[in-house]
């Protein structure tokens, strides 16, 4: 089984869940990063997120990751007012995910999943969805354990 782990992260909590996973399945890590990176100071943040989402907007990528000889895709967000971050969104609407197996995992400080499992399918038809996780940090190893015990 190949399996990527494709995410995006702001403040890197949801990097270093990644490369927790990464390094326990042995899977290749792909960051995404929107052509027009956002601002570093935080208010700046939240009002390009707020307007991307109001337009479900698929910003560009910088580099779209490669995912076509993976069998496993895992994909990686914070959770940005219930909804993917919008680089995780064009990632999911344009890559190659039919017939893939796809895991969805969300950091967020308690928010949990919200929307995601449901917009992750409208955006990756055909995609063979697993049971997404929620984590509200990058130290919770045993949720992401188990997680990883189920892919197996």
């Amino acid at each position: 089984m190949s399996t990527a782990i494709v995410y995006f992260t702001r403040s890197g909590t949801t990097r270093a869940a990644a490369e927790y996973m990464a390094k326990k399945l042995g899977a290749d890590t792909f960051e995404l990063k929107p052509a027009e990176p956002y601002p570093e100071e935080y208010r700046a943040v939240v009002e390009r997120a707020m307007e991307e989402l109001r337009a479900k907007a698929k910003p560009p990528l910088a580099e779209m990751p490669d995912v076509s000889g993976y069998d496993t895709v895992l994909v990686g967000s914070p959770n940005w007012c219930g909804a993917f971050a919008a680089p995780v969104g064009t990632f999911l609407a344009n890559a190659p995910l039919e017939g893939k197996r796809v895991g969805i995992f969300c950091t967020s400080g308690g928010s949990g999943l919200a929307r995601m499992p449901q917009d992750a399918q409208k955006l990756a038809k055909g995609a063979i969805f697993i049971e997404p996780l929620s984590l509200l940090s990058a130290a919770d190893t045993d949720a992401m354990d188990a997680w990883i015990a189920q892919l197996k």
